[in-house]
């Protein structure tokens, strides 16, 4: 008899730590089926006014998700917004290294220098040091324009197989050949990026770039 009222303890523990769990599941699901189709609107209404979601989820992961979401959207003001809102908060060195490198890729495409600049510092404290070689080089081709890194991408680009990958090296490649002045070289790999990118949203850049 003795053992009965500790068993009840610990079952009303056990529950008191799978309902939140289950019920933050549940309203997470919820937000990824509209996310799923499509339905950023009413996905985003629900991050923001749900009192239950307020509650079991933190406010660095109720920001995360929603700038997960302005990415989806590829709404870039909105991205800046917040990404900027996260950083100049109270945020410990994970987490802040986690919104610059969801985000540098967007600003990047933007050409937003100070934008980058700032996500770039971020990235070289806590990134690993493949995604801080990567990410510096998309800086120095995108944002300072320089064209250093020719060889290396050649070099990449003979160990690569997949039509897209071939096809994003080839872009940085073109650019940095555009940077250097030499229209005949970057015509050349644009050209290449440009059937390697069909169906892709660098297939008009690239083409833009070719006029």
């Amino acid at each position: 008899m003795e053992a009965l009222p500790i068993l009840i303890l610990l079952t009303l523990c056990l529950c008191s730590i799978a309902i939140p769990f289950i019920i933050r599941s549940f309203i997470w699901n919820s937000i990824l089926k509209k996310l799923y189709n499509g339905q950023y609107t009413k996905a985003i209404e629900q991050m923001n006014r749900s009192t239950l979601y307020k509650l079991l989820f933190s406010e660095y992961e109720r920001n995360y998700n929603l700038l997960r979401t302005y990415i989806s959207q590829k709404d870039v003001k909105m991205i800046k917004t917040l990404s900027t809102e996260m950083l100049h908060s109270k945020l410990n060195p994970k987490q802040a290294y986690q919104v610059a490198s969801l985000t540098f890729f967007y600003f990047i495409e933007a050409e937003d220098a100070s934008t980058c600049t700032d996500l770039l510092k971020y990235i070289e404290m806590s990134g690993e040091p493949e995604e801080i070689q990567y990410d510096q080089m998309l800086y120095r081709i995108i944002i300072e324009k320089k064209s250093e890194d020719i060889d290396f991408l050649k070099s990449m680009l003979e160990q690569k197989s997949d039509k897209n990958d071939q096809g994003m090296l080839q872009y940085f490649i073109g650019i940095q050949y555009l940077n250097s002045g030499n229209k005949k070289e970057a015509s050349l790999f644009l050209n290449k990026a440009k059937n390697n990118l069909k169906g892709t949203p660098y297939h008009k850049k690239i083409k833009e770039l070719l006029v």
